[in-house]
């Protein structure tokens, strides 16, 4: 991990888990709607 990666988990943890969580549904919405496994 480096210093930047570092300071984004130490500053914005609820952020990055937000952004996490919204990812994820991300991924699942695309891959329904692109049939990718």
């Amino acid at each position: 991990m480096n210093n930047k990666e570092g300071l984004l988990t130490d500053v914005g943890s609820p952020f990055r888990k937000a952004w996490e969580k919204y990812e994820c549904l991300v991924e699942q919405f695309v891959g329904s709607k692109t049939k990718r496994v």
